[in-house]
């Protein structure tokens, strides 16, 4: 399915930013690995990799939020939008 998704990467026209937990059990390391393969070098992409975390790092709550994460997420989706969206 990353296969698929990521043969359309030339119809990404707007800026885009992914947050990537490394420990993410939903989406293996080959996964993330294809993910930052095929999309690190486009111009309309940012990804953001959060060593050691899961799915879930920066809900509003629940066992798997990390506070530090979650903030440095919030602050990065700020800073991306304050960028792109003008």
């Amino acid at each position: 399915m990353i296969d698929q998704i990521l043969g359309e990467k030339h119809a990404i026209a707007n800026p885009l930013m992914l947050h990537i937990p490394t420990a993410d059990h939903f989406v293996s390391p080959e996964a993330q690995q294809a993910i930052h393969e095929g999309l690190d070098d486009h111009p309309k992409v940012t990804l953001h990799d959060y060593e050691g975390l899961d799915h879930g790092f920066a809900a509003d709550s629940g066992s798997r939020r990390n506070e530090q994460g979650a903030q440095l997420a919030d602050q990065r989706t700020r800073d991306f939008f304050a960028a792109n969206l003008g």
